[in-house]
């Protein structure tokens, strides 16, 4: 008797739900919709914006591409920036950011570079750069970085890769924002 009270509870609780009074439910018919295949939807790169009607250099892929003399700019800046970072030259340095930048917030920056030279005593040195892409109205470019930096007193090394954005302000090509890669390969 011990062994069958809980099967028959079980079989009463399975049995609960099942009476008289449930009514069954009525499919519901629905019209039948042609479904057409999505047809791919690119990802734009920027807003749609078309460039100036100035002649538009392309590269051998047909996309448009800076002149040498826009990429020798951004070069100049990047260098001017490393330069700022290895003197210690807050004037250059600012010279070298956007005031609308994306990462940088130029007005804070000013106090963010005194505060991290005052911490740290580093030496940084740029090993390779070069524009890799460009936005489709020539106002963007995104810059492979490849350098090292130290620090003497702990006697380190490391190489470091990042992404930098420049974009083009009125003023000329500046620095909009930096994205740091991950070290996932060893030196």
């Amino acid at each position: 008797m011990k062994h069958i009270a809980p099967v028959i509870l079980l079989l009463l609780s399975l049995l609960a739900g099942c009476g008289d009074q449930e009514k069954a439910v009525k499919p519901i018919s629905v019209p039948a919709i042609p479904l057409k295949p999505k047809e791919p939807i690119l990802i734009k790169e920027e807003s749609g914006q078309r460039p100036s009607r100035v002649q538009v250099k392309k590269s051998a892929s047909g996309k448009p591409s800076l002149s040498k003399k826009e990429e020798a700019e951004i070069m100049e800046v990047l260098t001017n920036h490393i330069k700022a970072l290895q003197t210690e030259d807050l004037a250059l340095y600012q010279t070298t950011l956007s005031r609308t930048a994306q990462t940088y917030n130029y007005n804070h920056e000013q106090s963010a570079f005194r505060i991290f030279l005052k911490q740290y005593d580093f030496h940084i040195r740029l090993k390779d750069a070069r524009v890799y892409k460009t936005g489709r109205d020539l106002k963007t470019a995104a810059i492979y970085t490849f350098f090292e930096a130290s620090i003497p007193n702990v006697r380190q090394t490391e190489n470091y890769e990042e992404v930098v954005i420049a974009k083009k302000d009125p003023d000329g090509w500046k620095l909009s924002a930096a994205i740091g890669l991950p070290k996932v390969l060893s030196d």
